[in-house]
């Protein structure tokens, strides 16, 4: 990982560097973090708030590759092709696996989040839009239409082949 400093985007310069042991797939970054994960299903998340010497603020080891990662607030997003683990990531040092949901057939090609939504764009062209609660229910499991009604009632995780963008709405039982 290189960490370049771009306040004078004329004369841009290496800061700090890391070397994380493995392969990156991709990164996200935050104020004062920085999110790795990779096809050995490796999770890291560095403490750059001194960007001439990052450090190693925790690691995990989730149970598939993960190609993507994207983060908003106390929320790390992070999956492959098919999954998507939701990590706790509020307490940097200590993350934890607060749930998951497989993604709709065709796959995962791109991922960002923001504002209380996950976007995510299918290896098929097909863009879907997923409003995201984890903050009121951390341990919700996303499962995909055919399920049993009692795993998620009411959910149509399919979009409309003539719309681009579909919001899933997700009942969640009290």
């Amino acid at each position: 990982l290189q960490i370049v400093d771009v306040s004078t985007p004329s004369m841009p310069s290496i800061a700090g560097s890391y070397n994380p042991g493995f392969m990156p797939s991709n990164l996200a970054a935050a104020p004062d973090r920085v999110y790795l994960c990779g096809h050995s299903g490796r999770f890291e998340i560095l403490d750059v708030s001194s960007p001439a010497s990052p450090q190693l603020l925790s690691l995990m080891d989730l149970s598939q590759a993960s190609d993507f990662v994207a983060v908003d607030g106390e929320f790390a997003y992070v999956g492959d092709a098919y999954n998507l683990d939701v990590v706790d990531v509020s307490d940097g040092s200590s993350p934890k696996l607060r749930g998951g949901f497989a993604l709709p057939e065709g796959g995962l090609a791109g991922l960002a989040v923001r504002d209380g939504y996950l976007y995510f764009a299918g290896s098929h062209q097909n863009q879907f839009a997923l409003q995201i609660a984890w903050a009121q229910c951390p341990d919700l499991t996303f499962v995909p239409e055919g399920a049993p009604a009692a795993s998620v009632p009411g959910l149509s995780a399919w979009p409309n082949p003539f719309n681009p963008w579909t919001t899933v709405s997700v009942q969640l039982p009290r």
